[in-house]
């Protein structure tokens, strides 16, 4: 027989065949089908809970105002995703999520709420959902959008001066010099707090809470920080800065639970080089109580 005794070598999907083997004999062709399964079970991403375009940019808003909008919360698995706390990082800010448990392939709505109050200039408001899921235990979404000033009213039309009386032409009318003119102080710019208030809810007993604020300047240029003073026992707070223009500043802050049940209430006052009063930051929260122990 004409080739009896060669031997033929081809490749074939990456694969190259032993001297004598068909390309297309069903051991090549199950060799191929497991191979292929892999690679597609290793490139499928997990399906995880997430938050249908996490971020939220508002259009310019004049202060005060309220923004609400309205993100999606998507449990693409294939268990129930239960919603167990929604928080937020300014007392300025609510949410809501409905429903509380979210079924297999199903959607929630997560409502956020943003009363604007006198706030100007940049703001960036985030909100925190804690879902049951041992990979992704919490998730995030966010507000961001600038805030203009209120249009002042347009000024009146001033009357018309009245033309003085013209002197006599035989008396001498003598006119005092102008007093110079004092300088005008400069406006005051306010220095800003993000997020705006401390929030120390249930601390347990003989624990620490700590965490961080952002100070800035609305008009960018930098300022210095004369002083911190806060009222409440236990807890520390202290000012560096945040950058080597010092524009930019941390408030950090420090606090050791102490009496149980014990309400937190105050406000931590920053003093700056800037004129104008100082800033007042509200501080609110309380120590946890401990559960009461009953026997069956």
């Amino acid at each position: 027989m004409a080739g009896y005794g060669r031997h033929i070598s081809v490749e074939c999907a990456g694969f190259v065949s032993l001297p004598g083997y068909c390309p297309r004999s069903p051991f090549r062709l199950w060799l191929l089908g497991i191979g292929l399964a892999l690679v597609s079970a290793l490139a499928r991403e997990p399906e995880l809970p997430h938050i249908v375009e996490p971020v939220f940019r508002f259009a310019d808003t004049v202060s005060p105002a309220e923004i609400r909008h309205v993100f999606v919360l998507a449990n693409p698995g294939a268990t129930e995703l239960r919603v167990t706390r929604v928080r937020s990082t300014c007392g300025c800010t609510t949410a809501g999520v409905e429903p509380e448990t979210i079924p297999p392939g199903g959607e929630g709505r997560l409502e956020v709420v943003f009363k604007t109050g006198n706030r100007v200039g940049m703001q960036r408001k985030h909100v925190f959902v804690s879902v049951e899921h041992p990979q992704v235990p919490l998730l995030r979404c966010s507000l961001e959008g600038t805030l203009l000033s209120p249009v002042p009213a347009a000024p009146t039309e001033p009357a018309e001066p009245v033309a003085p009386a013209r002197p006599a032409a035989a008396e001498a009318v003598a006119v005092p010099p102008a007093a110079p003119l004092a300088p005008a102080e400069p406006p005051a710019v306010a220095v800003t707090a993000e997020p705006d208030a401390i929030y120390l809810r249930n601390v347990p007993p003989g624990q620490v809470a700590e965490g961080a604020l952002r100070l800035a300047c609305l008009d960018g240029e930098p300022f210095a920080v004369d002083s911190v003073q806060c009222p409440l026992t236990g807890m520390t707070v202290a000012a560096e800065p945040a950058n080597e223009a010092r524009s930019v500043w941390r408030l950090a802050y420090r606090f050791r639970a102490g009496t149980p049940g014990q309400r937190l209430r105050g406000f931590v006052t920053v003093t700056t080089d800037r004129p104008g009063p100082p800033l007042r930051i509200r501080l609110s929260g309380n120590v946890a109580s401990p559960l009461a122990q009953t026997t069956p």
